[in-house]
């Protein structure tokens, strides 16, 4: 196992009913369901390249899969400095979508903004992922960098 995340999607409750995982040799991330003992609900399809952070993540509003605007994704940052956000979606994780943010190894974390479910990731450059208009976009953000010695 090179990552891992147990965050739950949603965040009013203190525990997940599942755990994802990204595995060395085959660069997938697995959903675990904890219910059935840790069996794999779904895998996703081989990623670019290692996962170094990895993050159960509901960037909509709802708090669970019958609220409409519900929108569970496992983020993965990535080692070739790549982030890959794979949808949740009918107990399957889905097609990814790859954003780039230079050639540093991805770390990432979740918070609010503004009262938005957001991801911080950063590499050799920073973002933020949101959702807005029934879509995962990102913001640029501008870090001063000291060059201290």
């Amino acid at each position: 196992i090179a990552s891992i995340s147990c965050t739950p999607f949603d965040p009013t409750k203190n525990f997940s009913l599942y755990v994802a995982v990204s595995f060395w040799e085959s660069n997938t991330i697995a959903l675990l369901d904890i219910k059935n003992g840790l069996s794999i609900k779904s895998e996703s399809a081989s990623l670019p390249a290692l996962s170094r952070s990895l993050l159960l993540h509901n960037f909509g509003s709802g708090n669970n899969k019958k609220e409409p605007d519900f929108q569970p994704y496992a983020v993965a940052g990535l080692t070739d400095g790549t982030i890959a956000c794979v949808i949740f979606r009918n107990d399957e994780l889905r097609d990814y979508k790859l954003f780039s943010l230079g050639t540093a190894p991805v770390s990432l974390t979740s918070w609010d903004v503004e009262g938005k479910r957001s991801v911080f990731a950063t590499g050799s450059r920073s973002a933020v992922f949101y959702w807005d208009r029934q879509r995962l976009r990102q913001s640029p953000v501008m870090l001063k960098v000291c060059l201290c010695t």
